[in-house]
């Protein structure tokens, strides 16, 4: 055991010295050097104090020797920060690895990344040799030259070094050399590409490296298309250990649209056929296709709609398109729902389902494909009445409900309730601004929810909060015709008994609809009319007990009132309802 901690104490030690030797060549252009030498220092004393534990005896002195004349070596540099840069260099190049079996235990260290300080106008070719163990009559230390590309792909500052670090090992690495380098990959299956994906921020970072690797992989054309090479496929199309592909990994990271372009004509010219057919289908461990994830992290619609186009081109058969188009992720959302929650402009959602249209086999699956529900309880049609800002885009999508969807399907996506007991009315309510729509929606209610008793439970639905279509309105809407409007709709459905019991109905913050309206709607005449409707449909008892509510913060219908309308005959008009109903109830 001792011999083994002694052995590891050396190799310790010479990671030090390795270390120690990188840090002058990063530091020629400056003062003075890096303070991680001083705690390259600290490590030699703590390897000091090791070696006076070991065991002094013969079997070992071999060991031990090694151990004290690379301690004593270590010694004479007198690291600090008040030491001379000059003086440092002497005594490290004196201490250079010349046998290969120190250039062996140098692969062994940790290498320097760019937060260490390396920046491109430190790189040169003799930098590159000093650091990667390029000398006469020995292997170059691939392993180290590797770690070092990993971590400058990794920063996502460092896209000049990595540019520039290329660059030098074009000019001093063989193309095979180049080529190995390349296609290393870490313990977790990640190459330089798929790193570089992930974190360079600027997207001529990565089609720098596609275009080096195209060089390095590929030498000859045949017209436009270059030969084929199975390393430069390889490395296009390789996956890490948990399922990510370089596309995938471009969709997710790298927010300008054009850099997937880039990427997917790089396949195109690279991958037979079915090679980039099996790049486009592949998914990653949660179920997402790279489709998902363009929709999901493109910004710009437009790249979903070029990813779908190359889809269409290398997807063979028919139903393999379709497939794509279908894939559910482990939440259950198809492309549909994530094309209406991400990018924002709703004829990306219409040339999605135009696809569907094209490539989905049947009717069938296009109703399907249309009426998907995932796993939250949010179908297609409640996320574009969510997400779609414009309401156009939600009458083009009941539109091809109403083409592909047989009427009980109809039925079921227009009264559909999400977890919450939300329907798409109510939701519609809150994030649609514009009236039309609204009564689009209203109008297909009553054209497929039939008989009489459906269409009076969709507007009648009540969601998780107590709250009620009526109560939406009033807080959702400003413009208070739309309540109104509501209201009339309300008495072609409803008998006088179930319209008092909607206005009669509160929330869970206690409030009921005199509230609700007193606080949102700023135009007073919005409340007249709603008293003049308690008037028609509720009871004098009733009508005493909807003006005399208390919700839960202690406040009554004037109280609110008086807080929020800022006409005075509004206030007016309620004191002259409860002198008139509530003095009523006094007397009885």
């Amino acid at each position: 055991m001792e011999d083994l901690a002694a052995g590891q104490e050396v190799d310790r030690l010479d990671q030090c010295i390795r270390d120690l030797q990188l840090l002058v060549a990063l530091s020629k252009d400056h003062d003075e050097l890096p303070s991680e030498i001083a705690e390259l220092q600290t490590s030699v004393d703590e390897i000091g104090e090791t070696m006076e534990r070991i065991n002094r005896d013969e079997r070992k002195a071999e060991t031990r020797r090694s151990l004290v004349r690379s301690f004593r070596r270590m010694k004479e540099v007198r690291v600090s920060r008040r030491s001379s840069l000059h003086e440092t260099r002497e005594v490290m190049e004196a201490m250079r690895p010349s046998s290969s079996e120190q250039l062996a235990n140098a692969s062994k260290t940790q290498i320097l990344s760019p937060e260490f300080g390396m920046g491109p106008e430190d790189l040169d070719e003799s930098v590159f040799r000093a650091l990667f163990g390029i000398t006469a009559g020995a292997n170059w230390d691939l392993e180290l030259a590797w770690n070092f590309l990993r971590r400058c792909a990794g920063d996502g500052r460092g896209g000049k070094t990595l540019t520039k670090l290329l660059e030098v090992g074009g000019k001093v690495l063989s193309k095979e050399e180049i080529a190995k380098w390349l296609l290393q990959v870490d313990r977790d299956g990640w190459s330089v590409l798929h790193i570089c994906t992930q974190y360079q921020e600027k997207e001529e970072t990565l089609i720098k490296l596609l275009e080096y690797g195209g060089k390095v992989f590929t030498q000859s054309t045949d017209g436009e298309r270059f030969l084929r090479n199975e390393e430069m496929a390889k490395w296009l199309s390789g996956l890490t250990n948990d399922g990510w592909s370089v596309l995938s990994l471009c969709a997710a990271n790298q927010s300008e649209g054009r850099t997937l372009k880039r990427l997917l004509e790089y396949g195109g010219q690279y991958l037979a056929e079915r090679e980039m057919a099996r790049w486009l289908l592949h998914g990653i461990n949660d179920g997402r296709s790279v489709l998902h994830i363009c929709a999901r992290m493109q910004s710009e619609g437009k790249a979903l709609v070029e990813l779908l186009e190359y889809g269409a081109k290398y997807l063979r058969p028919k139903e393999e398109m379709g497939k794509w188009l279908s894939q559910v992720d482990k939440y259950g959302s198809n492309i549909l729902e994530m094309c209406i929650r991400y990018p924002s402009e709703g004829k990306t959602l219409i040339k999605v389902v135009e696809y569907g249209e094209k490539y989905l086999s049947s009717r069938e699956t296009m109703s399907k494909w249309l009426s998907c529900v995932n796993n939250e309880g949010w179908s297609v049609l409640h996320a574009c009445v969510r997400y779609q800002e414009e309401g156009e885009t939600l009458v083009e999508l009941l539109e091809y409900g109403e083409k592909y969807l047989p009427r009980e399907e109809m039925v079921k996506w227009l009264s559909h309730v999400d977890k919450y007991g939300s329907n798409i009315l109510e939701i519609c309510v809150r994030y649609q601004s514009e009236l039309k729509t609204l009564m689009k929606l209203v109008e297909y209610g009553e054209k497929y929810l039939s008989p009489r008793e459906k269409m009076s439970k969709w507007l009648s639905c009540v969601n998780s909060h107590d709250c009620n279509i009526l109560l939406c309105f009033a807080r959702y809407e400003s413009e208070g015709k739309t309540l109104i409007k509501l209201l009339e709709k309300w008495e072609e459905y409803f008998s006088k008994e179930e319209i008092a019991k909607w206005l009669l109905q509160v929330d869970n913050y206690g409030s009921n609809i005199l509230h609700v309206c007193a606080r949102y709607q700023s135009e007073g005449d919005t409340l007249v009319k709603l008293l003049k409707y308690g008037e028609r449909y509720l009871s004098e008892e009733e009508m005493a007990t909807w003006l005399s509510h208390v919700n839960g913060e202690g406040s009554n219908v004037l109280c609110t009132s008086a807080r929020y309308q800022s006409e005075g005959e509004t206030l007016m008009m309620l004191l002259e309802y409860g002198g008139k109903f509530l003095h009523a109830r006094k007397k009885k």
